[in-house]
This record gives structure tokens, sequence and C-alpha cells, in this order.
């Protein structure tokens, strides 16, 4: 036998400010910005988004230039713009608050105009693991410099510490020692015993 529910779809709420959000009045009205990303990084703000319907929030999401055929970055800008209570913050000042959350990783801002600044690739290299670092840095030498300007070699592995002495980042011979010891560079540790 088959059950069917002939009763009317529950629909899926969203909990912001610690208060049950089925409409984007209520979002508003109960604003957290921690809430709402968390909410959006486990995808239950993107299914609340799906089974809201034809209602208000689909309508004015739908106004917004169509949010859902948009970069990602770009739907998490107008969907802050949607949702916060400060709108007059530029989509600077918007990505750089979602990059101190860490709700931006590199992917999202790379090749853009994001990327070029340096309080919003600072935000969201503090943010980003050792192992992404690296994974980042590993064919991006201007990345390499700055995450090394801000976080020093320790964050690298062997392969990027070697990049940094033969690309010259690194011109303190002490620190040069100092990373050559750590890793066994043989080949560095003779040449700076030579000189």
């Amino acid at each position: 036998m088959k059950y069917i529910n002939n009763s009317k779809p529950i629909r899926f709420r969203l909990i912001v400010g610690g208060e049950e959000c089925s409409s984007v009045e209520d979002v508003k009205s109960n604003f957290d910005f921690n809430d709402l990303y968390k909410n959006f990084k486990d995808g239950k703000l993107t299914k609340w988004l799906s089974q809201i319907g034809e209602t208000d929030l689909l309508k004015k999401i739908k106004k917004i230039e169509g949010i859902s055929k948009t970069d990602m970055l770009t739907q998490k800008i107008r969907l802050y713009k949607l949702f916060a209570p400060d709108k007059q913050l530029s989509d600077f000042e918007v990505v750089k608050k979602l990059a101190d959350k860490g709700f931006v990783c590199f992917s999202e801002i790379e090749g853009t105009k994001y990327e070029k600044n340096d309080e919003i690739l600072e935000a969201v290299v503090e943010k980003t693991d050792e192992e992404t670092l690296n994974l980042l840095c590993k064919y991006r030498d201007k990345l390499l410099r700055f995450v090394y300007s801000k976080k020093s070699y320790h964050v690298f592995n062997e392969k990027n510490c070697r990049r940094l002495i033969e690309m010259k980042i690194v011109s303190d011979e002490k620190v040069i020692l100092e990373i050559a010891s750590k890793h066994n560079f043989t080949d560095i540790l003779e040449r700076c015993r030579k000189k």
C-alpha cells in the first residue's frame, strides 16, 4: 500500500536571530549576520529560498537582476543587501564584511576587482587553512609573496618554502638558513656555508 500525503507541504523555516522566519520581512526584523550566513554556508538558506515558493521573497530576489544566474560572490553580496539592515554599504564593504567572517573563499575573489584589494585579500587569507593556502600559492607567485608578507614562512609546505628562497622573496640570510634547516635543503645550506 502506498502512502499519499494529501496535506499541504510544510514550509521550511529558517532560524535567524533565534526566531523562525518564513518571509523576507521576518528575516529582516530578526537579522543576525552570523546566523544568516551560517545558514547559507550549511546550505539551509539555499533550501529555504527554494522552498519558500512564489512569495514576496522570491519576487524580490527575481527583481535583483536574476540573483540565481550570477556567480556565488555576487549572490552573497545581493543576499546580504536584500536582508541586511545596512544596505548603504558598497559592494567592497559587503565583501570585506563577508571575508572577515570567513564567508568568502579565494576562488570567489580570484580574478575580480576584490582580489586587488589588500584588506579583502588579507581577510580571505586569514580565514584560509594552511593546506588550502599551500595549494593556492603553488602556481601564484604574487599570492605567495602576499601570504609570506602576512603570515611568514611557517604556513608553507616544503615546495612553497623552496620557492620562497629561489624566487628571492626571502632575502634575510638568517631566515633562509632557518627554512633550509627545517626542510633539510642541503643544496641551499651548502650554498650559505660557502658565502
